[in-house]
């Protein structure tokens, strides 16, 4: 909510959430990122997806192994769009 206060996007402010003052997807304790459950093969894969409310634009990333933080990935390809 303070960011978007701030006057940050949507997409920014859910980044930040995520990234910086709560740093879900580099937390072993939450069911993201780093933490996420194991497939049966023992590794992690992971998803993430953004859509800009404005643009409706969207970048998603599904199954994605050896990836820290997803979510850099799907604003990255959103980012991509024209």
């Amino acid at each position: 909510m303070k960011a978007l206060e701030e006057g940050k996007s949507a997409i920014d402010s859910v980044t930040d959430s995520l990234l910086l003052s709560l740093p879900l997807e580099d937390n072993i304790w939450t069911n993201a990122g780093r933490g996420s459950n194991l497939t049966i093969q023992g590794t992690v894969e992971c998803y993430a997806g953004l859509m800009d409310e404005r643009s409706l634009g969207f970048g998603a990333v599904g199954a994605v192994p050896d990836i820290q933080n997803p979510v850099l990935v799907a604003r990255k390809l959103l980012s991509q769009q024209g």
